[in-house]
């Protein structure tokens, strides 16, 4: 919803997330995310500290232990589409009090480590 701003964090795995209506403020406080732009070929490799606006259409990879969050300063509410490779036992902090406010579409998938 326009006005939510989701609390500083990070991801025990890799996460994909793809901007579907409106343009979200995301803030890298630490660590490099990978920004696919609408329309473009070319990746953008963006370090923190520093602010971008995703787009519709636009796509983030965001590695593990990347600090971040994202803000909707915007009149239009923000749908998010994301799938998260998380390592077993990871917290999924899309499906938590903190992401109110949040369009969220996710997929969870598991990391299965074999010895």
């Amino acid at each position: 919803d326009p006005g939510a701003k989701l609390p500083e964090h990070f991801h025990e795995g890799t996460q994909l997330a793809t901007i579907r209506t409106g343009v979200l403020t995301y803030n890298v406080i630490s660590g490099a995310v990978t920004v696919y732009r609408s329309g473009s070929d070319t990746p953008e490799s963006v370090k923190g500290p520093a602010v971008v606006k995703l787009k519709k259409g636009d796509t983030i990879v965001e590695p593990e232990s990347l600090v971040h969050y994202g803000a909707n300063i915007g009149k239009q509410k923000v749908v998010i589409e994301l799938a998260a490779l998380l390592h077993d036992g990871a917290e999924d902090v899309a499906g938590s009090d903190a992401f109110k406010g949040f369009n969220l579409s996710s997929r969870r998938l598991h990391r299965q480590h074999q010895a």
